[in-house]
């Protein structure tokens, strides 16, 4: 197996106080990602990934790892897509194969029993039976059970394009299917049905992104701006005539909030609160270019958002931007000693629910502990790092509403 881990630069922790700009860049120029085309970001916890057209960054918030394929077994250096599942595994879509990080490492799905071994996959999701759902580019959907492979296109189903955007499932486990050409399916497990601008308001046949909102709407973006549709069939449509901006294509979403979301577009940041909208873009902000292409939110609420060939620039719209802090000290607990060779004693504050989590994290963004703690308000937390090699973690406690992290070296 080719080493996982390929570089690791320390940067500068950037952390922007409220009276100071709300927008941070990072790019070619002050770090060492691989391309400044972004085109997928995750934030899970401490860890941010970012994916680009040459290879996938890992973010801890002070150190930048990057992994290309040449020097790890990373497929494919053109990553289309990163999704986190219920289960904990993190799924990295390259073009030409599937990746698989958990607590037991890496794994590169083999499709080579698959109906399609050489199709060109786009994008993934997960239902609550844990079955595996691939977009692919001409091949239409796959999905895996672990065991056995199905395929669903144009010529065996209703499915009515085999070029896939995005694929999403909802609360129902209906597996939605975003496509080139063809709208917008939906499948029940038994048949598609696909909304399309004959039969619907969708204002595009090309689906780029489905979004869903807590209130039981599901937003689609298209290549002639953006549709919302309730639960009762109610479509409204915000094309660039409607928002007054220039905006065509909907990249990705996401719901930062109740009925507050956020869109990358081709023409800026789109922000609906529930009731307005507002446009962020290179003209009334300090968005580098209006090309953006993903979106994500991290622990802080800060958005990190994908630009074509901008790198990742990252916002916070309170105008207090923290991502990191070189002297950064964990709020609602001191781990100690630190270093340490063994065990590492949790002293917490009174501050801590009674119920809360505690995760580690390796170097290379693994999450390698979990436990549940119950009955806690204060006192102390033992855990044993005895099994684990020398090396710098990420302790991360987690409750109901709060959530705080600290560094340890093991020695």
């Amino acid at each position: 197996m080719k080493p996982l881990a390929l570089l690791t630069a320390l940067l500068g922790a950037f952390s922007v106080s409220a009276s100071a700009s709300s927008w941070m860049q990072y790019d070619q120029s002050n770090s060492p990602l691989p391309s400044n085309s972004v085109t997928a970001t995750l934030n899970d916890g401490a860890i941010t990934w970012v994916g680009t057209f040459d290879g996938l960054a890992m973010f801890n918030g002070m150190d930048w790892t990057i992994y290309q394929s040449e020097t790890s077994i990373l497929p494919d250096d053109h990553i289309h897509d990163i999704y986190k599942d219920t289960q904990g595994n993190t799924w990295v879509v390259s073009g030409t194969g599937l990746l698989k990080i958990n607590v037991n490492g890496w794994e590169v799905i083999d499709f080579s029993n698959s109906p399609t071994p050489t199709a060109q996959l786009r994008c993934v999701t997960t239902d609550s039976q844990n079955n595996l759902w691939i977009g692919t580019w001409g091949y239409g959907v796959l999905r895996f059970d672990g065991n056995n492979w199905a395929a669903f296109d144009y010529t065996n189903s209703t499915l009515p394009s085999n070029g896939i955007f995005d694929i999403k499932a909802d609360e129902n486990d209906h597996i939605w299917v975003g496509t080139y050409n063809g709208g917008v399916s939906k499948y029940d497990g038994q048949t598609w049905t696909t909304y399309d601008t004959d039969n619907s308001d969708l204002p595009h046949d090309n689906v780029r992104n489905i979004t869903f909102d807590s209130n039981g709407v599901i937003w689609f973006g298209t290549d002639d701006g953006l549709a919302r549709k309730t639960a009762v069939n109610h479509w409204d449509v915000f094309t660039y005539q409607e928002l007054g901006h220039s905006i065509h294509t909907i990249h990705a979403g996401l719901q930062a909030a109740a009925g507050h979301l956020y869109f990358a577009t081709d023409g800026g940041l789109l922000e609906f609160d529930g009731s307005s909208y507002m446009v962020y873009s290179a003209q009334n902000s300090n968005l580098p270019n209006n090309n953006l292409r993903s979106i994500s939110r991290d622990h802080h609420g800060n958005l990190w958002i994908g630009t074509g060939n901008n790198g990742v620039v990252v916002f916070s719209e309170q105008g207090s931007l923290s991502v990191a802090d070189d002297d950064h000290t964990a709020e609602y607990f001191r781990p100690y000693p630190n270093p340490t060779e063994g065990s590492v004693i949790l002293d917490l504050t009174e501050d801590l629910n009674n119920d809360f989590e505690v995760l580690i994290h390796n170097n290379v963004g693994q999450l390698i502990f979990r436990k549940a703690m119950t009955g806690y308000h204060s006192g102390i937390v033992e855990l044993s790092l005895a099994d684990l090699p020398n090396g710098m973690y990420t302790i991360t406690v987690l409750s109901d509403d709060k959530f705080d992290t600290d560094r340890i070296l093991k020695i």
